[in-house]
Order: structure tokens, then sequence, then C-alpha cells
């Protein structure tokens, strides 16, 4: 949150936000009860949907920020490749990231600011706290560090080290849990008490060809080999 928020410092009052409606419960809140009140103006769009955030979009919006895969069933909306910023013809490009930069780096796919949650997989461990601020641009990333140091959100020297000792299993971490979930779609799927599952990795979710040519797993081939490579009891459900 404390990146989310020196982001949200780099606007000016009057700046136009378009958000996903899917986005994080804090940054609902930090939007709607907080920067509100600092001239800012948000606008809530499902994100998946272009045409509707074609709609949402002013002549100069500031900023466009979409969730990549927010939980739990909102899952299901996934965010086309920067389609809105690209009809926008416009500056801004920010996306809040849970998938981690090593299933989906959203700069790659347009995106200008990626805030990155280092507080679950990246720290894999769960006994620190803490976020990352990725930028493309040399002055944006100078007026964050200086909101950094003048708000007092550096993280501390132990959350790095913890940070950067997960970080070094975080490749068979995350397709350790993609073999788990495929697996477990699955099983789900195939379940006659089962009405609906809603995973991106499973052909039957509206989404799913996005999800394919935008990350590296769930679903690619990638996965396919990872999983017959692993022990049977392992790679499904007995």
């Amino acid at each position: 949150m404390a990146g989310i928020d020196a982001v949200f410092r780099l606007l000016r009052p009057g700046d136009h936000v378009v958000l996903s409606e899917a986005v994080y419960g804090g940054v609902f809140r930090l939007s709607t009860q907080l920067l509100v009140h600092f001239g800012l103006e948000f606008s809530f769009v499902d994100t998946s949907t272009p045409d509707a955030v074609r709609m949402a979009l002013r002549p100069t919006p500031k900023c466009f920020t979409s969730r990549r895969r927010p939980t739990p069933r909102c899952v299901s909306r996934i965010s086309p490749r920067w389609q809105a910023r690209q009809r926008a013809q416009h500056d801004a490009g920010c996306r809040q990231h849970l998938s981690q930069p090593y299933l989906q780096r959203p700069i790659e796919l347009g995106a200008h600011i990626v805030v990155h949650s280092m507080t679950k997989y990246l720290n894999g461990h769960s006994d620190s706290t803490g976020g990352a601020v990725v930028l493309t641009r040399p002055d944006d990333a100078e007026k964050i560090y200086f909101i950094q140091r003048s708000a007092g959100t550096g993280l501390a020297p132990m959350d790095c080290f913890l940070v950067s000792r997960g970080i070094k299993t975080l490749a068979v971490r995350m397709l350790q849990h993609n073999a788990n979930g495929i697996s477990v779609a699955r099983h789900l799927d195939a379940h006659p008490k089962v009405r609906k599952v809603f995973y991106p990795g499973l052909p039957s979710h509206p989404q799913h060809d996005i999800a394919r040519r935008q990350q590296k797993v769930p679903g690619n081939a990638g996965l396919r080999s990872w999983l017959a490579s692993m022990p049977r009891a392992v790679s499904s459900i007995t």
C-alpha cells in the first residue's frame, strides 16, 4: 500500500484515474476515502471489457491502472493487453500486480509503472511485508525515491534481506503453485457436484487465450511439460 500510495502521489489535483472495479480493497479505501479529498478523481470499471474502459477514459487521463489476477472470484476478469492504454493514446499506464514477475511482466506489455506485492510470493515465507514500484522512466523513479525518503516508507533492512532470500526460490515455488492450482481446477471441473470453475488455466474460461498470451502459466506448454515431468502423486489429485 505504501508503494501504491507513492505512485498516486505523482498525480495532481484534478487528475483522473481509471481503476479496475476488482481492485484490492486497500486501494479502494485509499482512493475513495483519502485521495479524493486532495482533488483526484477516480472511475471504477470492468477492465476486462475494452469498451467499458474506453467509455471511462477522458481526453487526458493521467493514469490507467488494473489489477492482474484479483481475488477471489474476480480472478475471472483479466485485462486485455493494454488495449485501453493504446486506444487512449496517452502517457499513463500502471498495473497493480499479484501474479509476480516470474509469471508475467507488465512492462513488456506496455505499462510504465508496476507495483508488486512482496509480502506474498516474492517473500514466500510470510515473515515480512513490503511492496515494490518498478518504473521505466528515470524521472518517475527520481520522484518515487523522493516520496519514499520524504514520507518514510522505505523498507527496513531486515525485510529487504527476507525478501531477497525468498526471491531465490521464486521460480520453483511459482511452478509448484501453478501445478497445484491446475490440478485442483481440473479435478473440480470434472466433478459432477461442481457447477462452474473460474480458472484462467482451463479452456472453459472466457479469457483463457488472454491468459496464455500474457503469462507463462497456467495453461501453456511450459506448465504441461512441468506437470508431465512430475510424480503422479504431486501432479494430480488421488
